[in-house]
């Protein structure tokens, strides 16, 4: 159940849901944020380890669970998703680089909207 409350004009949803902790997969991340990437970050979690091992700082992309393939560089990446998909969504992550991090007003406004 939530609760709406307001302060300074601005309504605030306060729900009993937790944020993932920095540190848990994408696949939480995705759950806790309600991500239209869900599929494709929990897919990318799946296959960290092969990729880590088949395409070390290479840049992947996922559309829905099906991986597309890798590049050498983000431009590359995001032009041959863009040529198949259009618009989106779809999800380019560079293998072995740190998960990235949002800012807290990201996170807060996701959870907001939901």
């Amino acid at each position: 159940m939530s609760r709406n409350t307001k302060t300074r004009g601005v309504a605030k949803r306060k729900d009993k849901a937790t944020m993932p902790a920095q540190g848990e997969s994408g696949e939480a991340m995705a759950q806790a944020t309600n991500s239209p990437l869900a599929a494709e970050l929990a897919a990318f979690d799946a296959r960290r380890a092969e990729l880590e091992k088949t395409y070390p700082m290479k840049f992947v992309v996922f559309k829905g669970d099906e991986f597309v393939g890798a590049w050498d560089t983000l431009d590359a990446a995001a032009s041959q998703a863009a040529i198949r998909f259009g618009r989106g969504p779809y999800l380019i992550r560079q293998v072995g680089a740190p998960r990235p991090t949002l800012p807290a007003s990201v996170l807060w406004r996701n959870t907001a909207l939901a």
